[in-house]
């Protein structure tokens, strides 16, 4: 899902919380990929230009041919790894975009992962103490950022969700939540 988190009811004190129910389900951006292509495409269109403009500015400044030669037989070679390290990059993004899916409920969050094995974790609201929101500058360009829940939970006191669309709505979805559950200790889950 790549919108934004409905609007959260208001349980006011003293109200049961009931059953628990499903308040957002969701799966990181599909928007990452377009950071990760269009780092490819730099990597494998414009250095290549770039380094081929350099050794030619540099032909003339260097002892030999042979000596011009090598030294874009390496750029090529710097070039091709930067290559591969992105495309390993852009496909560890698909598949953890495949392969991740959260979902928040009344009195809980669930995150599963795992490509050929699974992992389902969980994390009780009421141990949620903080949330924070991060972006970076492409990040805030695609409209995408993590959010972060520090948590007394032992397994996993401080759980990232990357990559997701509308992360400030989605972080104060969490942490309105969070705080509604941390005020009432009364769940009702069937096990």
């Amino acid at each position: 899902m790549d919108g934004a988190p409905a609007p959260l009811r208001t349980v006011l004190p003293g109200e049961a919380l009931g059953p628990e129910e499903t308040l957002w389900e969701g799966s990181p951006s599909w928007r990452v990929l377009l950071s990760r292509l269009l780092a490819l495409g730099f990597v494998a269109l414009v250095l290549p230009v770039i380094l081929r403009a350099g050794v030619g500015r540099l032909g003339p400044l260097l002892p030999s041919n042979e000596a011009a030669e090598q030294t874009a037989r390496v750029g090529g070679w710097i070039v091709g790894a930067l290559i591969a390290y992105e495309l390993l990059r852009f496909l560890g993004a698909l598949l953890m975009l495949r392969n991740t899916h959260y979902k928040l409920t009344n009195q809980r969050l669930i995150i599963e992962t795992g490509t050929l094995s699974k992992t389902v974790g969980e994390i009780d609201l009421r141990s949620v103490g903080d949330t924070q929101v991060s972006q970076s500058l492409l990040d805030r360009l695609l409209g995408i950022g993590s959010v972060a829940l520090i948590s007394t939970d032992k397994t996993s006191p401080v759980s990232v969700l990357r990559w997701m669309a509308a992360p400030r709505s989605l972080r104060e979805l969490i942490r309105t939540r969070a705080y509604q559950v941390s005020h009432r200790h009364l769940f009702t889950r069937a096990t």
